[in-house]
C-alpha cells in the first residue's frame, strides 16, 4: 500500500495526524517540514489540499484527530502506513516526547504493537 491509496477519509486522518506531529513540539525543523512536503506531493496535491481542508475545519484536537482516525482507518495496511509515515515524520529532526506521545497513542487506539 501506498500514500495514493488510501481513502478520503483516511487521507484526512493522516493529514490530521501530520498536522499533531508537526505542531507537539512547538518547532518546525527544516527536516521537518521537508518530509511534510513530501507527504504532501506523495499523496497528490489535490487530494491532499482537500484532506487538509477537512481536517483543520472539522478535526480540532487531537483527541477529534485520534477519534476520527479511530473510527475512519480500519484497513490494517492503511493503520501500518500511516504509523510508519508519523514515525519518519517525527524522525526528521529528532522525536520529542510530544511526538512520540502521538505515535503511541494512536498505535494503542488501532492496536499495533509498539
Amino acid at each position: 500500500m501506498n500514500l495514493p491509496d488510501l481513502e478520503p477519509d483516511e487521507r484526512v486522518a493522516l493529514v490530521g495526524l501530520v498536522l499533531s506531529i508537526v505542531d507537539a513540539d512547538n518547532s518546525k525543523s527544516e527536516a521537518e517540514m521537508e518530509e511534510f512536503r513530501a507527504i504532501a506531493a506523495e499523496v497528490g496535491r489535490r487530494e491532499f489540499d482537500e484532506a487538509f481542508r477537512r481536517a483543520k475545519t472539522s478535526l480540532k484536537t487531537l483527541d477529534d484527530v485520534i477519534a476520527f482516525a479511530t473510527e475512519k482507518v480500519q484497513r490494517p495496511g492503511a493503520r501500518e502506513m500511516i504509523r510508519t509515515v508519523l514515525i519518519d515524520l517525527a524522525a526528521a529532526d529528532f522525536i520529542s516526547d510530544e511526538e512520540r506521545a502521538i505515535v503511541d497513542r494512536i498505535s494503542d487506539a488501532w492496536g499495533l504493537k509498539k
